[in-house]
């Protein structure tokens, strides 16, 4: 085997040598290929040190990258890696900077060196260095006002590195990582957190700020407050819980989020507190619960118990709590209580039960009379609720629809709307009603019942004449939900289409909207309303020309004569326009091959959120694009340089013959280029063996979506040798969660793959590319 592998290097070796790739292939050989080199060879790291001193600045950071990946093995390299802190080129620096972290606490003689280098002009070379200096063991203490001081950088990149190499310095680092949970950048606030997690009890200290987060106005700051509780362990929780009796209202609503994001592990606590002598402590208890939803099923039993509290307030949130975790399982024992509560004085305890109730779906069915006699109640929350959980019950509550029928002419608004979709979710049965409201003197009426038909689709079959009338209803309201439930039924509305294509000149805009998406609904069974769509597409609206052509693009290969009339869309100045342009050539797929180099140049559309979907349509129309979109690489560069990458992804394996390109795009100095670089190669699956050395290369770059995409793309390779299986167990102790949970699940695919299928994954023969910038 080892014969053969050495063949099949000195074979290809020969071919690259007019390539100009020597210098990148012997340092991949040397640091990972190679049978006969181990990790503490001298003349190795005597070559690489060689090759930091090389005039070709790529040859200078696949040196520093093959130091790195041989981290302590490689302290003989340390002086000349410190010489590479001031090399010129920043790539060189910042993989020196990488590779002297990877060294560790051998590479304390680095230290004067790294913190000089925090002043690099670089952001990048300044975020590899102090992440460096984490990683310099009891050396990392002395370089705290250096952290310190970093942690007031403008580059995000930087202050994460900071607070990951603070945290690495334990205790000494907490009020400076206190200090960094107030960053503006979340994922950076949410690194300090953790690592002031990881000391546990000893960062109390962090707790008044904390607190102070959860309770705040910007839910993005009460969230990141509470997630950071939340790391910090279970000794928290009954500090939150204290947080409950406080007399400030947003003490008690902070502690309430933290407990509600806590988990499991917070269940029992609160179960217990449920008992509290304090009615706020059993009111927030009660609350916290209802926040974990599902989770917090164990404690049905205990807030079945709370049902009877002294307190309504309790009763109320505890009523409430139970809704929102589900109590079908324990439906028996929790009907007789929450009925017994829909006699109570106070129409907020009633109000609660009655959302308990619909939150036992079929299992309420029992409780239908009551139910009933809550659409008649005073308040218009208990009879909103009423007609919401008759609903939610379905079917079963058909001996409600008379009761319904009268509830959809309800005073209040927000109760007909309510009773209108409980009608559409009991189905069939309440068809005959809302066809007689559909002829209400009340327009209010007729549009709730056409919006319960909505929900029914094909059920409403028998109201199709009534609301092909409703179609010329004086009510816009109403003709757009007739529409709409006609969409819905689809080829079992083909008789309205003629009444359809003539209200796509209804003077309301939308109505046109509805009825354009109506006629899509329907689809191959709407082929005549093919001419009227494209003159639609040039509607003054923009909204109604996307749906008149997303309503093409449903028609498929029988909308082919639209093809030229939706190319011309993608230049009008109505951006919804060109968007459902793209879409539709895009769901026309190869079929519309002739729009690809009108779409190639829409990939310089100035709205991302059209440029984006013409990447989708681009990488529906298959191999045919291929050529176009790599002539666009030669030419473009930015924006759409990036579409075109992102459009070559979509096109999946049929675009092998770009991944020799795609791979020179994973050095590019456009972080966000290297990202959709590494998601469109792994999106070509085994095809992109070949790029398996530059996407391990990768695997160090110092953008952590970059890291995060390449190591998704190696699981979706699906090669599972050696040096990528090592590659990825590195990742997983990198500084970004979000790199680790990638390469974890890449490991997982590829081991899994393995062992299925060994034949498959054997050691690749691919040959790397070569790391040009």
């Amino acid at each position: 085997m080892e014969s053969t592998t050495h063949r099949i290097f000195t074979r290809r070796w020969k071919r690259m040598q007019e390539q100009g790739w020597r210098i990148f292939v012997a340092v991949w050989l040397l640091t990972i290929l190679s049978p006969k080199v181990h990790a503490g060879n001298t003349d190795r790291i005597i070559g690489l040190q060689k090759q930091l001193q090389s005039k070709k600045s790529s040859a200078r950071v696949n040196a520093a990258w093959a130091l790195g990946r041989m981290g302590k093995e490689a302290k003989a390299a340390i002086p000349a890696l410190i010489r590479a802190l001031k090399d010129r080129d920043r790539s060189v620096r910042s993989y020196a900077a990488w590779a002297l972290g990877k060294i560790g606490p051998k590479a304390r003689a680095a230290f004067p060196a790294l913190v000089q280098a925090v002043k690099d002009k670089d952001g990048e070379v300044r975020a590899r260095v102090v992440w460096a200096l984490g990683l310099m063991g009891e050396s990392a203490d002395a370089a705290l006002p250096v952290l310190v001081e970093s942690l007031k950088n403008h580059e995000r990149l930087v202050r994460k590195g900071a607070v990951y190499a603070l945290g690495r310095i334990g205790t000494k680092a907490i009020p400076s990582l206190i200090t960094a949970l107030d960053d503006p950048e979340r994922d950076v606030g949410l690194e300090a957190a953790e690592a002031l997690a990881k000391m546990g009890v000893a960062a109390k200290g962090a707790l008044p700020v904390l607190l102070d987060q959860i309770r705040g106005k910007h839910r993005e700051i009460r969230v990141r407050g509470a997630l950071a509780l939340r790391k910090m362990g279970e000794w928290m929780i009954p500090l939150l819980i204290e947080l409950l009796q406080s007399p400030n209202s947003d003490d008690h609503r902070g502690g309430v989020w933290a407990l509600g994001l806590m988990g499991e592990e917070a269940v029992a606590p609160l179960i217990k507190a449920l008992q509290h002598k304090d009615k706020k402590v059993r009111v927030g208890a009660a609350e916290a619960l209802g926040e974990m939803k599902a989770r917090a099923k164990a404690a049905i039993p205990a807030l079945l118990r709370a049902l009877q509290d002294k307190e309504k307030d309790v009763q109320k949130k505890a009523a409430f709590a139970l809704g929102q975790i589900g109590v079908e399982a324990e439906a028996d024992a929790a009907m007789p209580l929450l009925l017994r509560l829909l006699n109570e004085t106070e129409s907020d305890v009633r109000d609660a039960a009655i959302f308990a109730l619909g939150g036992m779906r079929r299992k309420a069915r029992s409780a239908l009379p009551a139910l009933i006699q809550a659409l008649q109640d005073k308040d218009n929350n208990v009879r909103l609720s009423a007609s919401q959980a008759l609903g939610r019950i379905g079917r079963e509550a058909h001996v409600a629809i008379p009761a319904l029928a009268q509830a959809i002419k309800d005073r209040d608004r927000f109760v007909r709307l309510y009773a209108a979709s409980a009608l559409g979710m009991i189905g069939g049965l309440a068809v005959p009603t809302l066809i007689a409201a559909l002829q209400d003197t009340d327009s209010d009426v007729r549009w709730n019942a056409a919006k319960a038909l909505v929900g029914m689709g094909a059920e409403a079959r028998a109201a199709l004449s009534a609301l092909i009338r409703a179609l010329g209803d004086g009510d816009y309201w109403v003709r757009r939900s007739a529409a709409r439930a006609l969409g819905k039924m689809g080829a079992e509305a083909k008789a309205a289409i003629p009444t359809l294509i003539r209200l796509l000149k209804d003077k309301d805009s939308g109505v046109r909207k509805d009825v354009a998406e109506a006629l899509g609904e329907m689809s191959v069974e709407a082929t005549s309303a093919i001419p009227a769509l494209i003159r639609t597409l040039k509607d003054k609206d923009g909204v109604v020309s996307y749906h008149a052509a997303l309503a093409l693009g449903k028609m498929g290969g029988k909308a082919k004569a639209a093809l030229p009339a939706l190319i011309r869309t993608l230049k009008y100045k109505k951006s919804f326009a060109r968007k459902g342009a793209a879409l539709a050539l895009g769901k026309m797929g190869v079929g519309a091959k002739e729009a690809i180099p009108a779409l190639i140049r829409g990939l310089e559309d100035g709205e991302s959120w059209v440029h984006r979907d013409i990447v989708w349509a681009l990488g529906k129309m298959g191999v045919a694009a291929v050529p176009l979109l790599l002539s666009t690489l030669r030419r473009k560069g930015g924006e759409v340089r990036r579409n075109a990458v992102q459009a070559l992804g979509g096109i999946g394996v049929e675009a092998r013959v770009a991944i020799p390109t795609l791979v020179r795009f994973l050095k590019d100095a456009e972080n966000k280029l290297r990202h959709d670089t590494a998601v469109a190669l792994g999106k070509m699956k085994g095809e992109a063996r070949a790029a398996i050395p530059a996407l391990i290369f990768a695997l160090s770059d110092v953008d952590g979506l970059v890291r995060k995409n390449a190591a998704k793309a190696l699981g979706e390779v699906g090669v599972g040798s050696k040096e990528v299986l090592s590659a990825l167990k590195e990742v997983l102790e990198d500084t970004d969660n979000e790199v680790r949970v990638s390469a974890a699940l890449a490991l997982k695919r590829l081991v899994v793959a393995k062992a299925a299928d060994p034949a498959t994954h054997s050691e690749h023969r691919a040959l790397p590319q070569p790391a040009k910038r």
